[in-house]
């Protein structure tokens, strides 16, 4: 059960859930739905019920991918730059680094949400 819930704040729980969603703005929403797509393209990540969680490549996939794709144009200028895009790309596979989908766990006992927050 989430740490808000167990102290009885379910209405904290809830605004710390909404400042998570809402750190990005649009073009930041972009560019992350960007990376996660060159990441699931690239195996690293795998997508089920609209969350990500860990694929079966390494992060180097992820890259040469997302170079491959800055370089033809791919991306359509979602990125400022080379380095900005493989920054996030990396920041979305670290950020949704977990076994299994998040919707699929939640159905057990004992699920908690985002343990490595």
């Amino acid at each position: 059960m989430p740490e808000g819930f167990r102290n009885g704040g379910a209405k904290a729980y809830l605004a710390e859930a909404t400042r998570y969603v809402e750190r990005f703005t649009d073009e930041g929403w972009i560019k992350y739905l960007a990376a996660a797509r060159i990441a699931v393209d690239a195996g690293v990540l795998r997508e089920d019920s609209g969350c990500f969680f860990s694929g079966n490549e390494s992060i180097e996939k992820a890259y040469e991918r997302g170079n491959a794709e800055f370089t033809v144009g791919k991306l359509g200028g979602a990125f400022n730059s080379r380095q900005e895009m493989l920054d996030i790309v990396k920041f979305v596979i670290y950020d949704n680094a977990r076994p299994e989908c998040e919707v699929c766990a939640s159905a057990r006992p004992g699920y908690r949400v985002y343990p490595h927050r």
